[in-house]
């Protein structure tokens, strides 16, 4: 019966696009099915660190092992810190765009 459950878990894991895997006191793991950060990803992640008063920042990304026949998946690994989340400002986005 066990395996019948982490079979099936698996299986409807495989299926939804995102999904927040792991809640800890002061980081919050995301699993997506791209190799980057996705916006929904983040979004996921700021959310659940809002709740506790802080905001969500990028720590490291992880690739889950997974059988042949399912698509590959990866762990987003975000810090929550305390405070408001901070606005995304300068970078190379904002400066390749005035080229």
């Amino acid at each position: 019966m066990k395996k019948i459950i982490v079979a099936t878990t698996l299986i409807l894991s495989a299926c939804a696009p995102t999904a927040v895997t792991e809640v800890s006191r002061d980081s919050v793991t995301v699993q997506s099915a791209f190799s980057s950060v996705d916006p929904i990803s983040a979004d996921e992640a700021h959310r659940i660190c809002a709740k506790r008063g802080g905001y969500a920042k990028f720590a490291s990304t992880h690739e889950v092992q997974t059988p042949n026949y399912l698509p590959n998946k990866y762990n987003h690994v975000f810090r929550c810190l305390p405070g408001r989340r901070k606005p995304v400002t300068g970078g190379y986005l904002n400066s390749a765009s005035t080229l």
